[in-house]
């Protein structure tokens, strides 16, 4: 059951950001066997989270815990930018704290 607040019928930003957390669900679900990444980005419901464009990027960094290699990827994509430290490739951790600097530097968290 989800609880839509006050307002909610005219918010579209509360629209997106339920759609959006269905289609990850559904993502970490459909992919969840999937060994690479380049496997789990054809999904077809990874695709459509990248048609909602760049209005899912403060989204997306909510939700780096999920599937993290998965949303670096998206992230990238939508962005056209890489703020991960070389140093940092392949650390799951450093590589959100790189992400999460260069969305606080662009005040989008």
């Amino acid at each position: 059951i989800v609880e839509f607040p006050a307002g909610a019928e005219t918010d579209e930003s509360f629209f997106s950001e339920l759609k959006f957390r269905i289609l990850a669900e559904r993502v970490k679900e459909e992919t969840k066997w999937y060994s690479f990444t380049r496997q789990k980005i054809q999904s077809p419901t990874y695709k459509k989270i990248l048609s909602m464009g760049k209005q899912v990027v403060p989204l997306i960094l909510k939700y780096l815990d999920l599937q993290p290699i998965l949303w670096f990827h998206a992230l990238r994509t939508l962005t056209g930018e890489n703020p991960v430290q070389p140093e940092h490739t392949g650390n799951i951790s450093l590589k959100k704290q790189d992400w999460t600097q260069w969305a606080k530097e662009r005040k989008l968290i």
